[in-house]
């Protein structure tokens, strides 16, 4: 249960209200969130995700094993815009649940004031050419990384990703995928907050520094571990 790592670091340095989206949580972690803080369960008809279960095309070269886990990995992914919409907030803070705060973050509500009303860091720039190969990207667009973004309630762009995760999930590995080829299609002024505010800890390694350190990827097993050892077992 990952939650309370999560949710006792981000109180260490956050005291505004804060809200979780449950995509499923235990019954362990329901009764341990209770009082703590409001709870968002989105109700969204599986028809809205009905190409999910098609892998995209052009991941056909992967090996066997990694197309198994993705496939497995895309049911429980695209729902991240549609309950991003139901903020309660006039700006919010989207923080994903393998991203540990270690520092002050409020000056990040204030990235969202910007034209598109939408801010994020940008993913490790090894991946920007595979992206631009696999399609995502044209050459010199930016890959978003979205476990961390910073937002105004009714910005068109989250309303203009949800629509495109209904019309594209079926093409694109994932929900960030399709995020970042709507942006760079559109070429839309999208600002990115530095490395400290989503520090790719599987890219570039520790950083105690880091505001928000972001345990994506292989680096999450590691996490993973660390809350079992908290825990005692």
């Amino acid at each position: 249960m990952a939650l309370p790592f999560w949710f006792q670091h981000l109180r260490k340095f956050h005291h505004n209200p804060v809200t979780i989206v449950d995509f499923g949580m235990s019954m362990e972690c329901l009764k341990w969130l209770k009082g703590k803080a409001e709870l968002l369960s989105p109700d969204l008809p599986d028809r809205l995700f009905e190409k999910r279960g098609a892998f995209p095309e052009r991941y056909g070269n992967m090996d066997a094993p990694s197309i198994e886990l993705y496939k497995q990995r895309r049911k429980a992914w695209f729902t991240k815009p549609f309950a991003m919409l139901l903020t309660p907030y006039q700006r919010t803070v989207w923080l994903d649940i393998d991203c540990q705060v270690n520092g002050d973050i409020s000056s990040l509500f204030s990235f969202a004031e910007n034209e598109t009303g939408v801010a994020m860091g940008l993913e490790a720039d090894r991946k920007v050419e595979i992206k631009i190969e696999e399609g995502v990207l044209k050459p010199g667009g930016k890959l978003y990384n979205s476990g961390v973004i910073a937002y105004l309630r009714g910005a068109q762009l989250i309303q203009e990703w949800a629509k495109a995760v209904i019309e594209n999930e079926g093409v694109f590995l994932g929900d960030q995928d399709i995020l970042s080829h709507l942006i760079d299609n559109a070429d839309l002024p999208v600002p990115f907050f530095s490395r400290e505010y989503n520090w790719l800890m599987h890219e570039w390694g520790v950083n105690s520094e880091a505001r928000i350190m972001h345990w994506a990827g292989m680096s999450k097993e590691y996490l993973m571990k660390k809350w079992l050892k908290i825990r005692g077992k």
